[in-house]
């Protein structure tokens, strides 16, 4: 094994994200009263850019594609493209040089893009007028 590279860490990773998503997929957040509350949405009322991510996680694992979407449009998109990120970012990091799949290079720039991007719809889906009103949790 070369130095860095480190199969069990990753294994346990995975092993708790395993056991989250069984206690997400057993437990709805929506009725479950151990589930945290949004910080920012308590003290101010309105909605942060992940308000609605801990119920649409549980209803992705029901499948419910259209209700998770419901809830958090923004950050559901951005977990597939993370997850896809994610598995071809992992397959390199576990195979070392064998890896000869895509690889993901994103210039600099682009953090601020993404920053921009979450702020923006952090703002607008507490605008009360419609189509903003989409973007809110409901």
């Amino acid at each position: 094994m070369t130095a860095g590279r480190h199969p069990l860490v990753v294994t346990g990773l995975l092993a708790v994200a395993a056991i989250a998503a069984v206690l997400l997929h057993q437990a709805n957040p929506a009725e479950a009263g151990w589930f945290p509350k949004c910080t920012f949405h308590s003290l101010t009322g309105w909605h942060c850019a992940g308000c609605g991510m801990t119920r649409a996680g549980h209803e992705l694992l029901h499948l419910r594609f259209g209700a998770a979407l419901a809830l958090n449009p923004l950050m559901i998109i951005l977990l597939f493209g993370g997850g896809v990120v994610a598995v071809m970012e992992g397959a390199a990091y576990l195979l070392g040089e064998r890896y000869r799949g895509p690889r993901v290079r994103l210039p600099a720039w682009s953090a601020w893009v993404f920053l921009g991007v979450i702020l923006a719809y952090w703002i607008l889906r507490n605008v009360p007028a419609w189509p903003f009103t989409l973007l809110a949790p409901h």
